[in-house]
């Protein structure tokens, strides 16, 4: 049997539309508000003047389309029209009360025929149960009236006052059943002003809004002024509910404990109360994970037939919940339902706080995003998140203010908070969660915890609390740079603390692309144990991704950002989940975005003999972009793999290089003289067709591979191609970077004959790097990769090379990598390389630590004093540890000198570092 949506939904929904294009036609921006329930509102309407300038002002409109509403002519006081009526007072009372005005239109079915009436107390005729609008023959639906339709909205914009200003605002003014509501939802308006002093006591209200504006210390000044008043100790254990609520809500705040929100007994409290207490716990267990538990909450008080700002929040936080959890559809029915159950509710400053969270809900869930966001912004500019971004303004501002003190070294004393940007972002954080207004919260908390991590605090680190808000709120970029700059300079313990709270049960919407970033960028910090459980989760959503999608309600292409958080955490996987993985390949086609995540964990792959021959059989029908990874993984040492890179090199196929990991010292010799014809052949082929300046052709790096198989293999004829290459002046100097540095990090290797032809190419390549470039936007810093290559060419005493060495460790930050780079390899830069530690570039400190590692390495007496400096640099658990561990590997047996270095590597948080230092092997004597 087929399913037909009703003749009158249809006739109705195509009346909606054409509603909605007139007014668009106007300039004027519209958003669909009708989901399931019948609002009174179908359409809202935001006023532009005829510039398209946003005037902030707003209209409803209730479209009614059918032939049977022009049946019956009427008049009233002689005008002539047609009546529309109802049999209840439901939208009367909806319409009468609404803040914003609504119009009501009238058309028939093929729209030739539309008219227009406001809808409001003047207009609404009341009936024996219902009421009745006369819609006048003379106001058809045309351009002539926008006048009338502004000047109703600037009317009503008038009667939308900010319910007092801080200094005036009176709690009295307020009914006692909506203290808790606005207490928490208009803190700003009912905290006493600060210039006020503690001349009054407070009430619990004051005290529940001076937590949440970061001011309760001026609850204990109050207290200690009048005996009234409790201290928050005293409050906790009062006879009075509102204060056991106040100490709540301060244990939440400033210590982040739920429990006395979730242990406070509520029973016998008003339901305004009861809803207050509801929500703000409800918001406290999401910061424990707790989303189901908070829900089910919040559902215990949840009546949907009511209309109340108190359904209506409950409502809002109810959507969030299910959208968290994946529910869109859920997420999206409670949004509409919270804006419909302010209906009634007139201009009031929480119910307008609320009805902006529902107009954003609404937005947000929307299964077609509208392409206008005006009528939404409008709504969302209201008092309570006026006074949201003034704190959210202060605290950057303070931010700002201590962050210039530090920059220019400011050793005055300052009497004053020095946490003053972190509590004001703080506050502003939990003001707008609690208002429902989670995309603006995310984002101030998201600048809370980039202003903490960038602005340290003398005793308070923040560091991972920090990393665990932007996780929190979904900030995977922000979350990306945190990461590296903390593993550079902090203990890598506290990544893997981070990385504890990661658990399938609780990513969520917003967390889970962060999560699995987090995996990606850290996932070598992770306990072992915390990491296979991991590993397993990632292969079963790999296997079938369509749950872990649904569940997070995802808005990002899972399976790449899946592989990536698997390639994350590839030394922990085991051989039953390589097999696993290698059963995933071979079993899906794959897209070319995962590339680098499969080429990441195919390099890396622990593969038996039965998956290698199943991978070469494979080989043949993979597409090409995945072939490399796949002989990688075959492996150059199992004989039908080896057999066919073999013939791959010796056809001039350079793609078989990728499966022996670019281990050139692996390759034959009529192997390595086959790649290095075809490598020279190419180096003169961009000679012959160089491209114009600042311009890059594809990814691959032919001169720099040449000059790595030219080192290895010095004896072959690749040099009089690379020589030529890097004296050319067609050619640009970025295009001989890696060129140069390979070869200045090796001039020991380079033949004798070659290397006065080299230092001439140098010389000249020197000369071409200043040349202007006719795209100098394409032009990144060439770095001093040229100016190594030609010091490392000199004699070791020439003054030319001390100063061009000297030059390069002073300079750009490109510089001090190369120079870096190159002095990782000289057996005379102990005390360069020892500054370089501390280097402010992550790059040039890792090129440092690599190289110290490489001189202790082949140093036949370590000097103890490098040792123990490296040693130090272990045991401080960063990321320079890594480097150290690549500087040491390559020998068989290292100084008995070293022990305390190996002992300090297997003990880093790292599994890559606990790899490098097993396999090191330490000298009796």
């Amino acid at each position: 049997m087929k399913m037909r949506q009703p003749k009158a939904r249809q006739l109705g929904a195509r009346g909606q539309t054409a509603a909605k294009l007139f007014f668009e036609s106007l300039g004027w921006g519209v958003i669909e508000t009708n989901g399931d329930h019948d609002l009174g509102t179908d359409l809202l309407v935001q006023v532009r003047d005829k510039t398209l300038a946003d005037m902030s002002l707003m209209f409803g409109v209730q479209v009614k389309t059918g032939d049977s509403w022009f049946k019956k002519r009427s008049k009233i006081a002689g005008k002539p029209g047609w009546f529309y009526g109802e049999k209840d007072q439901r939208h009367a009372n909806y319409w009468s009360n609404h803040p914003l005005p609504h119009i009501l239109l009238i058309q028939n079915a093929d729209l030739s025929r539309r008219y227009w009436a406001f809808a409001k107390r003047e207009t609404i005729e009341p009936t024996k149960k219902g009421f009745k609008i006369l819609v006048p023959e003379d106001q058809p639906l045309d351009e002539r009236f926008r006048s009338h339709w502004e000047d109703a909205t600037t009317q009503a914009l008038k009667r939308v006052i900010l319910e007092g200003a801080r200094w005036s605002f009176d709690m009295d003014s307020v009914h006692p059943a909506a203290h808790a509501r606005f207490a928490l939802l208009a803190a700003h308006l009912v905290a006493p002003h600060p210039n006020k002093g503690t001349k009054e006591a407070l009430s619990w209200p004051q005290a529940v809004a001076l937590c949440l504006s970061s001011g309760a210390e001026r609850w204990e000044q109050n207290a200690a002024r009048h005996p009234a008043v409790p201290t928050v100790d005293e409050a906790s254990q009062s006879e009075y509910w509102g204060w056991r609520f106040a100490a709540a809500v301060h244990n939440w705040i400033y210590e982040a404990d739920a429990a006395p929100l979730e242990s406070l007994d509520s029973t016998g409290q008003p339901r305004h109360a009861r809803v207050a207490h509801a929500v703000a716990t409800a918001v406290a267990l999401e910061d424990f994970d707790r989303l189901t538990e908070a829900a089910e909450l919040l559902e215990q008080l949840a009546l949907e037939t009511e209309e109340s700002i108190e359904q209506a929040w409950i409502s809002v936080h109810r959507s969030h919940l299910a959208m968290e959890q994946g529910d869109v559809k859920e997420a999206r029915r409670l949004a509409h339902l919270g804006f419909a159950q302010l209906g009634p509710v007139g201009a009031e400053v929480t119910a307008s706080a609320v009805r902006a969270a529902a107009a954003w809900a609404m937005f947000d869930t929307a299964e077609m995003i509208p392409t206008d966001l005006g009528p939404v912004v409008s709504v969302m500019d209201n008092p309570s998140s006026w006074w949201r971004a003034q704190t959210t303004s202060g605290g950057l501002e303070a931010a700002v203010k201590q962050h210039f003190r530090a920059w220019s070294h400011d050793q005055s004393v300052t009497f004053g908070n020095e946490y003053a940007s972190h509590n004001a972002l703080h506050s502003a954080t939990v003001q707008a969660r609690l208002a429902g207004s989670f995309a603006q919260a995310k984002n101030v908390a998201s600048l809370r915890a980039q202003v903490d991590l960038s602005i340290p605090t003398r005793d308070v680190p923040r560091t991972v609390e920090s990393l665990e808000t932007l996780r929190s709120v979904g900030d995977e970029k922000a979350l990306r740079l945190a990461i590296h700059e903390v593993a550079r300079r902090e203990p890598l313990s506290q990544l893997r603390h981070l990385i504890s709270h990661v658990t399938p049960a609780t990513m969520t919407r917003t967390t889970s692309r962060a999560d699995l970033r987090l995996l990606q960028h850290a996932g070598i910090y992770a306990d072992p144990e915390h990491a296979h459980r991991l590993v397993n989760f990632l292969l079963d959503a790999l296997d079938d991704p369509q749950p872990f999608t649904d569940r997070v309600a995802a808005r990002y292409l899972v399976v790449p950002a899946l592989l990536e958080s698997l390639a994350g955490l590839r030394d922990f996987l085991q051989e039953e989940q390589w097999c696993r993985f290698i059963d995933y390949v071979l079993s899906r086609e794959h897209s070319e975005m995962s590339a680098p995540s499969l080429a990441l964990l195919l390099s890396d792959a622990q593969v038996v003999d039965d998956y290698r021959s199943r991978l070469a059989s494979a080989l043949d029908e993979a597409p090409p972009w995945l072939q490399p990874s796949l002989r990688r993984a075959i492996g150059a040492n199992q004989a039908d793999g080896r057999a066919q890179v073999r013939q791959s090199l010796l056809d001039g196929n350079l793609d078989g290089l990728s499966a022996i990991g670019g281990n050139l010292e692996e390759l034959d010799a009529d192997e390595a003289a086959a790649v290095t014809t075809t490598l020279a052949n190419a180096v003169d082929a961009e000679r012959a067709r160089p491209l114009p300046t600042g311009l890059v052709a594809g990814e691959g790096d032919d001169a720099g591979n040449l000059a790595k198989l030219c080192i290895t293999f010095p004896g072959l004829d690749g040099w009089r191609s690379l020589v030529e290459f890097i004296a050319d002046p067609a050619i640009e100097a970025r295009r001989k970077r890696q060129a140069a540095l390979t070869l200045a990090r090796n001039t020991d290797t380079i033949p004798a004959p070659v290397r006065p032809t080299l230092l001439e190419a140098a010389h000249s390549a020197r000369s071409q790097i200043d040349e202007a470039s006719p795209v100098p936007l394409l032009i990144k810093d060439v770095g001093g990769a040229i100016d190594c290559l030609y010091a490392s060419l000199l004699d070791k005493g020439d003054p030319d090379r001390l100063t061009l060495t000297a030059s390069l460790l002073a300079g750009s930050p490109q510089q001090r990598r190369d120079v870096s780079w190159y002095l990782a390899n000289s057996d005379d830069a102990e005390l360069p390389l020892a500054a370089l530690l501390k280097d402010t570039d992550p790059e040039v400190a890792s090129n440092a630590a690599a190289g110290l590692a490489r001189l202790v390495r082949n140093s036949p007496a370590p000097r103890p004093a490098i040792v123990n400096l490296l040693a130090r640099v272990v045991e401080n658990d960063t990321s320079l540890a890594h480097a150290i561990g690549v500087g040491l590997a390559g020998t068989d047996h290292l100084h008995h000198n070293l022990r305390r270095l190996k002992v300090a590597l297997r003990a880093h948080t790292s599994v890559r570092v606990r790899k490098l230092a097993d396999a090191l092997h330490i000298s009796d004597s």
